[in-house]
């Protein structure tokens, strides 16, 4: 969708935008391609593969809801009395008439999806299948409707208010995998369009989905004239107001039970009418009820709020709720193993208990979003919830009469609360929240407050969970087997067996009881090959690292440092001593002969279950042979378990104190947060250049969130990179604060020429002012580029790009065929690599290979025959000397203000000591 470079469908910055951002992203990526249909059916097929990147949820809203939704008088006089629907079955719903009507009938039905994306998947959809719905819409004889063919259709509906017709309900019908019903009013007499257009669109490749309610469209418009025929000019939605008899509500009730039995759960059911919840009546509870609460005000009855409407309890009762299982003592030992109705659960806080919560038997649960909220204890049992302004500070408010006060809070002190919320894969109306805190202490360790992680499950009103299907993993493509995860103490009892023992053997041992076991599916390993691969991974994590470590004692291992902490991962450098000398002989001396080298700094993903970090540069002392540039060398690697900042410092800490604690270096990167900390926390007073590319692929993205055309994305970038005056080439603060401004007037010619661009936010500049200006002042602008030198052959500053440090990543990926390593055989691509480009350096020595030596590094090649004749040892001393060498400068200081022509005779040549004179010209 972007033009990052990633081994994946999506890059990573791509795939974690928001649902609505992503899909506003690739709809304007879509809409660049407008003026040529075959560019814009290419970019469709192209974008078939991430259209589903978010998945469209199989429980549409189709029951009415007047806390949510607005009736449409006009077309319910026409429901009435020009159909055969009864207002007492259905009931239209009010939705914008701004031309995008019938995208806003179906975001009625599917709150979670905007319009972007509804319209987006349409156009792609059209476009990847043109002949299906040209015969579609022949077919129906939808030609005498609408004779527009899908080519003109889709480009004309990928701008907003445009009208869509029976091609769009078509398409969105395969986009949804419901059939779509359209009603059209019989309000003309002898209408040809009556018995065209009440018909029932089917998905393409759902035929069997008339088995379900189809989502019901209807047609409509102004009043019935006398005078006139009636015409239809909007699109509304049909939504039920007939509640399904089947609906009960549940109320949980906890049987108690022994620890040491599994357990089981059993409800009480009330027969009751219960108010349907629809996604579009979601509100903001949370921060509601946060601020309800600021003084720990007495909670609500959370759980008639629960019962009756399903949702999730907010995050200040669920603190509370933790909090009051500790007084009253109930907390249970183990988590529950199956749960088919709406309940809560208080379960004690142990390592297992962590591993094991979501291992439930109620097979694949997709993650949809987590939540941290943060807060204090002012006393043992009353809490604070705690906020965070623009500048990171940490504060509570505390009611003083009718006015909140901001205080302060130390974050020593701060607890947070993870939620994690989840969707069954089965049956998407059965969800699931975990909830736990990540600190525990109140005051000093003698006041300590054990919190319980929470656990609450919410099912649908409409459904029941007691007759749940389960469905194969999601990777499965040779078993159709029902999918349950295996609980990690049974897979520990399997890692512990001797390694004498079969997989086999230990397979049969462990299904001997399964008559007796209450929950199998859980409670048993699946199959052989699960004990297999769990037998591999405690291989792998001991065996493993005792090779790796041995490989210390040898003094040539490119296996440099080992380092681990109390409870956190390893981190291992690997590097070499002539790697060392080469890293400070290209980025630190700069000389007339030689510009220093940018020391680049970027993680390389998906190599292993692990990153890897390398520092690559240019190195200045040979060049290729044919195309006379600098090649790319690799300093030290970092291979770690953390992306943060912390594992960061520890790899750029060993290279500070390797080049012998010197600050002078100019340090490039891609501007990841974690690499800023650690190279201002380690190199203060360095120059740190980000990447123009990616900085401009950020702002870019920004503006099409704006939803600014193609033209006008144009001219601000190149107000920005492109033009010669842009701001990126400000060479003085002055410079730089006056095309600010231009950039200012620019942008606001933009907004005043259109609609709004600022979608409910802030506009583009207000953002670019909070967020680029010191990011350009700091790391990009000219005016930090002159000073180090980094300019071209013409002497104009150009502008950096992280491409060396990615072309090394992508080398990296080509050793590995693309494909997940193991942590010895990462190893071991990486020193290879290293090897070869010493050895690479060393055939230069002799004129051979591909690196040729440049001045004043090429007095030690010598001839091949010379170089065959010297001895092991002789060839190892030329060798040192190479990398121990520096060049000189070659003007010495002068210290006086001495002329260098003083002493000479006049007339005399410039060459000192020649006894030759000048001639003047007659």
């Amino acid at each position: 969708m972007c033009n990052l470079r990633s081994n994946f469908i999506l890059c990573d910055v791509c795939s974690s935008e928001s649902r609505e951002d992503f899909y506003l992203l690739l709809l304007t990526r879509l809409k660049d391609e407008c003026d040529d249909y075959f560019g814009f059916e290419a970019k469709c097929i192209d974008m078939q593969d991430v259209i589903d990147h978010y998945t469209v949820l199989d429980d549409p809203v189709i029951i009415f809801d007047q806390n949510v939704h607005q009736i449409d008088n006009n077309s319910k006089q026409l429901l009435e009395n020009y159909t055969g629907i009864s207002v007492d079955e259905a009931v239209p719903i009010m939705v914008a008439g701004d031309g995008d009507c019938l995208f806003h009938s179906l975001r009625t039905l599917y709150p979670t999806m905007s319009i972007d994306e509804l319209r987006a998947r349409a156009i792609v959809e059209l476009c990847s299948n043109k002949y299906y719905y040209e015969t579609v819409k022949s077919e129906m004889n939808l030609e005498l409707v609408d004779d527009e063919s899908v080519q003109s259709h889709v480009l004309r509906i990928a701008n907003s208010q445009e009208y869509s017709g029976v091609l769009t309900i078509a398409a969105l019908s395969t986009v949804t995998g419901r059939a779509i019903e359209s009603i059209y009013p019989s309000v003309n007499e002898n209408d040809r369009y009556y018995e065209l257009l009440n018909n029932v669109f089917i998905p393409r490749n759902k035929p069997s989905s008339l088995s379900t309610m189809p989502l019901r469209i209807m047609w409509t418009g102004p009043k019935q004239g006398s005078d006139r025929m009636w015409v239809p000019n909007h699109f509304v939605p049909l939504l039920s107001v007939r509640q399904s008899n089947s609906s009960i509500e549940t109320i949980p009730t906890i049987v108690g039970m022994d620890n040491d039995e599994d357990m089981h759960v059993e409800y009480a059911k009330a027969s009751s009418r219960i108010v349907s919840r629809t996604n579009n009546s979601k509100t903001n509870h949370t921060s509601q009820i946060e601020d309800e609460k600021e003084n720990n005000s007495e909670i609500r009855n959370d759980i008639s709020i629960f019962d009756k409407r399903q949702i999730f309890l907010e995050a200040p009762a669920i603190i509370q709720r933790m909090i009051q299982a500790v007084k009253e003592d109930e907390i249970f030992e183990l988590p529950p193993k199956i749960v088919t109705h709406s309940s809560m659960f208080n379960v004690k806080l142990t390592k297992e208990n962590r591993l094991s919560i979501g291992k439930d038997g109620n097979g694949i649960w997709t993650k949809m979003r987590s939540v941290k909220t943060m807060f204090i204890f002012k006393e043992p049992d009353k809490y604070q919830i705690v906020r965070q302004d623009d500048k990171g500070t940490l504060f509570y408010n505390e009611r003083v009469g009718n006015h909140y006060i901001a205080c302060p809070v130390n974050p020593n002190q701060v607890i947070t609360m993870h939620r994690y919320y989840a969707t069954n894969a089965t049956n998407s109306s059965f969800r699931r929240m975990i909830a736990y805190i990540d600190q525990m202490s109140v005051g000093d360790d003698s006041n300590k407050l054990n919190l319980p992680i929470f656990l609450q499950y919410v099912t649908g009103n409409q459904y029941s969970t007691e007759n749940l299907r389960l469905k194969p993993h999601g990777n499965a493509t040779k078993f159709d087997r029902s999918f349950t995860s295996t609980l990690p103490s049974v897979l520990g009892q399997i890692q512990a067996q001797p390694r004498f023992l079969k997989p086999s053997t230990i397979y049969n041992a462990s299904i001997r009881n399964v008559e007796e076991a209450s929950l199998p599916s859980i409670t048993t390993v699946r199959d052989r090959k699960q004990v297999y691969n769990a037998r591999q991974k405690n291989e792998s994590s001991v065996e493993e690292y005792m090779s790796i470590m041995r490989r210390l004692e040898d003094t040539k291992s490119t296996v440099a440092r080992i380092s681990m902490s109390r409870g956190e991962a390893p981190v291992l450098l690997l590097s070499q001593s002539h790697m060392i000398k080469e890293l400070k002989r290209c980025c630190l001396n700069s000389s007339e002969h030689i510009q220093s080298s940018v020391l680049c700094i970027d993680t390389t993903f998906n190599l292993g279950r692990f990153f890897v970090t390398p520092i690559a540069y240019r190195n200045i002392a040979v060049q290729y042979r044919k195309t006379k540039k600098a090649p790319i060398f690799i300093g030290p690697i970092m291979i770690h378990y953390r992306d943060d900042t912390q594992s960061y410092q520890e790899l750029l800490t060993y290279v500070h104190q390797e080049l012998k604690n010197c600050d002078t270096v100019v340090i490039g990167s891609d501007g990841a947060k974690a690499i800023k900390k650690a190279v201002e926390n380690v190199f203060p007073h360095s120059t740190h250049l980000y990447c123009t590319r990616h900085v401009r692929q950020n702002i870019e993205r920004q503006l099409m969130k704006y939803r600014t055309t193609l033209e006008e994305r144009r001219g601000v970038l190149e107000r920005i990179f492109d033009s010669s005056e842009s701001l990126i080439q400000s060479e003085t603060e002055e410079e730089f604060q006056d095309r600010l401004s231009e950039l200012s007037e620019y942008w606001r010619t933009i907004q005043n020429s259109g609609e709004t661009r600022s979608n409910g936010v802030t506009d583009f500049f207000q953002w670019f002012n909070q967020y680029q200006v010191n990011i350009f002042r700091n790391h990009l602008i000219a005016a930090i580029r002159i000073p180090i030198n980094f300019l071209d052959r013409n002497g104009s500053p150009r502008l950096f790009y992280n491409n060396d440090i990615e072309s090394m990543n992508y080398a990296f990926k080509n050793q590995t065929n693309w494909e997940q390593r193991s942590l010895s055989e990462i190893i071991d691509i990486l020193s290879n690599l290293i090897t070869a480009q010493k050895n690479e350096s060393i055939r230069a020595l002799y004129d051979s290979g591909e690196l040729e030596l440049v001045p004043p590094f090429s007095r030690f090649v010598c001839d091949s025959h010379i170089w065959s004749a010297k001895t092991l040892t002789e060839r190892n001393q030329t060798i040192e000397d190479y990398y121990n060498y520096v060049p000189p400068d070659s003007k010495p200081k002068r210290n006086l203000n001495i002329s260098q022509k003083a002493g000479r005779k006049p007339g005399r040549s410039k060459v000192r000591g020649s006894s030759t004179t000048t001639r003047k010209k007659k």
